[in-house]
């Protein structure tokens, strides 16, 4: 039998009227059509985009769980550092550096996880070519440039190495993958913790980052870069060709 390739997929999709771009994907009609129509998972490893895809959402929503445990910890670490001030050494909470640190580390695998799970999902939809172990979210964009064509996605890829919050994002999950040992600094109010985690010496000076505003805005970035990025997708490859009716 007869198989379509990528190409002849999406050219397939070119005139899909997308009612309600908010909630409906050209992207996501081309990945059930592979499902549904074509599927060949497991058989050619082209069609396992299917598998990336969904892939880069557990790894997002694993990342917002842990955000979430974090969050809990800083309500319970709140609530301590309140029953301290008003003499209750009896009070029970469920604050734990052990398990704080924990959670901080998952959330940092997760999220980046996810960038690397989209960056495979570029390797596939764009038809790069590259080998599974060389494609990384680092460097998706020069293996994209190597095409020579002016896709939209690569000025997207920009951010991943010019957003300050993302570079320092890279740097704690580089930082903990690799066995830096980071200061962590607590108020009644907040966590800290420093901007460079790879410091030779280990110091609590310049403890000046807000971590749970770090961990929302570093969640919030991900994801909307990744929800952008799918719409990339659809800019490069799914919309009707210049001249076309």
């Amino acid at each position: 039998m007869y198989m379509n390739t990528f190409s002849e997929i999406k050219k397939e999709l070119f005139h899909v009227t997308i009612n309600d771009p908010t909630k409906e994907s050209k992207y996501g009609k081309f990945l059930d059509k592979l499902v549904f129509e074509y599927d060949q998972r497991g058989k050619d490893e082209d069609w396992d985009l299917w598998y990336f895809s969904d892939n880069t959402e557990f790894c997002r929503d694993s990342a917002k769980h842990y955000l979430e445990e974090i969050e809990k910890q800083f309500a319970e670490h709140h609530k301590w550092s309140i029953a301290l001030e008003q003499g209750d050494l009896d009070k029970k909470h469920d604050f734990r550096v052990d398990k704080f640190r924990r959670f901080f580390g998952c959330f940092c695998f997760y999220l980046y996880a996810a960038l690397e799970s989209f960056a495979h999902e570029v390797n596939i939809f764009y038809e790069l070519g590259e080998r599974r172990r060389d494609v990384s979210a680092k460097r998706i964009k020069s293996q994209l440039d190597r095409k020579g064509k002016p896709y939209s996605l690569l000025s997207h890829l920009d951010l991943l190495s010019s957003d300050p919050d993302l570079i320092t994002f890279f740097e704690y999950r580089d930082a903990i993958m690799h066995g830096y040992v980071y200061p962590l600094s607590f108020t009644k109010d907040a966590f800290f913790v420093k901007g460079s985690p790879k410091d030779a010496l280990f110091s609590f000076n310049n403890i000046n980052i807000n971590l749970l505003d770090f961990c929302r805005e570093s969640y919030s970035k991900v994801n909307d870069f990744i929800c952008k990025g799918w719409r990339y997708f659809e800019i490069d490859e799914l919309s009707p060709p210049k001249g076309t009716d």
